[in-house]
């Protein structure tokens, strides 16, 4: 499927970097721990302007310094290198770039707008996509993936779509009190690139995926959103905790992505018309998933 065969890299990367991975135990580490405490099989490089070793790892000053294939960059500098970063990526030929920077649209700052716009053409002239910005990207346990170490090693046939990063550690590990298990999991923040609707197309369409949760703030694009519902509406359940249908959730909405909440009277005909399974707050969301056994079928209620 055109779009979608491009975000393969996204789940199972053969080799990752780790752009600005701080030395001592800073909030980034998490990734470089997450991917150690997996047990993730490729090569591991963390680029470092001025560390030779980080955690028994070879560093390396700039991208373009390592030797061989990087699939996967996890970009975790500061905002202001973030240009720099994101340039070598487009001349090493990376696939997928997640940014865990943050400081862009949703400080509600016009430039940080602007600035999202101006990745989005960098990765599209370079021929990489980028999940992000302010995000912790992806967990996948088959491929011994997570942004945060003692994740569940276990894979299931879960998927869970998320704006929220901290929300998939807490819900994942949730879930998996309750023997619950994840194929999937992604947290795309601001989504300047791959957003929503492209995740859900994927997932819908992952063959080790048989139940879709999310958790959603809003959309930039509902037209491409209702395109995406309409396409796969009945292949599986889709459960989603939308946020962001009160005035105070809106604002906690935009503070968090500065992506658009929308009206709550087209989310919910949006829910209606696709058979979306709707849940209020993350104890709702995982008893809904407990309670759907696997290849379940859920029919629109209306037509379309």
């Amino acid at each position: 499927m055109t779009g979608v065969l491009s975000l393969d890299a996204l789940f199972s990367p053969g080799s990752i970097a780790l752009v600005g991975v701080p030395r001592g135990l800073k909030p980034g580490k998490v990734f470089l721990m997450g991917l150690v405490d997996q047990g993730f099989a490729g090569p591991i490089y963390p680029v470092h302007p001025n560390a030779g070793e980080i955690d028994g790892f070879k560093a390396y000053p700039r991208l373009g310094d390592i030797p061989g294939q990087v699939d996967m960059v996890i970009v975790m500098s500061p905002r202001e290198t973030i240009w720099q970063a994101l340039d070598e990526c487009a001349q090493k030929q990376v696939k997928i770039v997640i940014v865990y920077t943050s400081g862009f649209s949703e400080t509600g700052d016009v430039m940080g707008a602007t600035d999202e716009e101006r990745m989005q053409r960098i990765a599209r002239a370079g021929g990489f996509r980028i999940v992000g910005p302010n995000c912790m990207g992806v967990y996948s346990p088959s491929s011994r993936l997570a942004p945060f170490p003692f994740m569940p090693k276990d894979a299931g046939t879960i998927a869970f779509l998320t704006q929220s990063g901290s929300l998939m550690n807490l819900f994942i590990n949730m879930c998996s009190a309750k023997k619950l298990a994840f194929s999937r999991a992604v947290s795309f923040g601001n989504s300047c690139d791959v957003d929503f609707s492209e995740l859900l197309e994927w997932t819908m369409n992952d063959a080790d995926t048989d139940i879709v949760s999310s958790y959603c703030e809003g959309t930039r694009d509902v037209r491409r959103l209702f395109g995406s519902l309409k396409r796969n509406a009945g292949k599986k359940p889709l459960i989603m905790w939308k946020v962001g249908q009160t005035d105070a959730g809106k604002r906690a909405a935009a503070s968090h992505t500065g992506s658009l909440a929308g009206s709550p009277h087209l989310w919910r005909a949006l829910f209606d018309q696709f058979g979306i399974v709707e849940v209020e707050d993350i104890e709702d969301l995982m008893d809904t998933v407990m309670g759907l056994p696997s290849g379940l079928t859920i029919v629109a209620k209306k037509p379309f």
